[in-house]
C-alpha cells in the first residue's frame, strides 16, 4: 500500500481527488462511507 491507494480498500484513489486534496488517504466510495458513519 502507497501513495494513491486507498488505506480501506486498497483500490487506487481516482486521480482527479489527489489533485483536489493530495493528502487523501481513501477513495471516494470509502471517504463517503466514513462521512456517514459519525
Amino acid at each position: 500500500n502507497g501513495y494513491g491507494f486507498c488505506e480501506q480498500c486498497n483500490e487506487l484513489i481516482a486521480f482527479e481527488r489527489l489533485l483536489a486534496r493530495p493528502e487523501a488517504n481513501l477513495c471516494i466510495s470509502c471517504q463517503n462511507h466514513a462521512d456517514t458513519k459519525t
